[in-house]
């Protein structure tokens, strides 16, 4: 069985509107944007099953249970009714190997930016259903460096969001619940913007009581995500075509300037400067948090391997955009620069994250 990764999502911006442009006069959804650890549920067709985090599949009971208590939670509460999920979805689709189910683990053990649980439980909300045509797709593939590389990604489409709610609903597990559904993008876009601060409706999808969640300062939804209504046949480059649209407090880059920075840094091009203030704009704690979603439980030991794997998010993020204009010669000296400028962050940070 194959691994096969949600794709990061794109935050809105022109640039990426104009990706979108061929797309814009199709039905789009508005979804609330849930605050959570990145989890996947994979079958095949035999039924066997497999619990992944953002990058891979948890390939022990240990790592399962280490990553947010995913054992207890997917395979004690909804192994069963994810598996008659996917026998029904099998039994509609004869082209399919194999089925994943893309949700977050939320709960205040994991995040208690927004609450949509009691405090101290952990539960499973599905947000996506990927049906895969072919597990085995042996092909290559360009990285940022030009480099040609070996991949294996399965292969197929994404479901309408319709099936993804009426099948959750026929089987009882969490989904991610339509907020709006309109004929084209700029209705979708207003919607989101006229209703992004608005306190979030999470806690329906768990039966649970907006009164036993002892909110004290309100309950701002993270934000939205806007994604095709359809089947998608993920032609934009083999991946979703999908946005998110963060609230102010949840934004994973800054819109106030930051202090000079000096850096010892020797005939760089022009582009330098540029790409290390986009870069600069991006060590927010709100990252640090998207960070921890993909990596699972941590503590301080864990701080340097945090740190990689957050100047690799902002390069990966800088890359999407269309903003990293760093050259190979000089990619060793901006990496180690963003390292200490994150690192610094860690530390004056260190009673919020650790």
């Amino acid at each position: 069985m194959k691994f096969r990764k949600y794709n990061s999502i794109d935050n809105l911006t022109n640039k990426l509107l104009e990706r979108f442009s061929s797309e814009q006069n199709k039905p789009w959804v508005v979804l609330e944007k849930f605050d959570g650890s990145n989890t996947s549920v994979t079958f095949d067709k035999d039924f066997n099953m497999k619990i992944g985090r953002r990058n891979d599949f948890l390939y022990s009971e240990q790592e399962e249970t280490s990553h947010f208590k995913a054992n207890t939670v997917i395979r004690k509460k909804y192994e069963a009714k994810l598996s008659n999920a996917a026998n029904e979805i099998f039994g509609r689709y004869s082209d399919l190997e194999g089925i994943i189910f893309y949700g977050e683990l939320v709960g205040t053990p994991i995040f208690k930016r927004v609450k949509y649980l009691q405090d101290g439980l952990i539960d499973f909300i599905v947000y996506d259903i990927f049906g895969i045509t072919k597990f085995n797709n042996p092909s290559k593939q360009l990285n940022r460096n030009q480099e040609e590389i070996e991949t294996n990604i399965p292969l197929g489409y994404y479901f309408s969001h319709t099936i993804v709610t009426d099948i959750g609903y026929q089987m009882q597990y969490p989904t991610a619940p339509i907020l709006f559904l309109c004929n084209n993008l700029n209705d979708a876009i207003k919607y989101s913007m006229e209703n992004l601060e608005k306190d979030s409706l999470g806690y329906n999808e768990f039966a649970c009581d907006v009164k036993e969640l002892n909110i004290i300062n309100g309950n701002i939804r993270e934000g939205h995500v806007l994604k095709l209504w359809g089947n998608d046949s993920c032609n934009n480059g083999g991946k979703r075509i999908i946005i998110k649209h963060k609230g102010k407090q949840f934004e994973e880059k800054s819109k106030r300037s930051h202090k000079k920075q000096e850096f010892t840094i020797k005939e760089f091009t022009l582009d330098y400067p540029k790409t290390m203030s986009e870069a600069k704009d991006r060590i927010l704690l709100a990252r640090f948090y998207s960070v921890i979603s993909k990596f699972g439980q941590y503590s301080i030991k864990d701080f340097q391997v945090l740190a990689i794997l957050m100047v690799e998010d902002i390069i990966e993020e800088l890359i999407r955009e269309a903003l990293w204009l760093i050259n190979q010669k000089e990619e060793q000296e901006f990496k180690k620069n963003l390292m200490k400028l994150v690192s610094a962050f860690f530390v004056k940070s260190k009673e919020k994250i650790f």
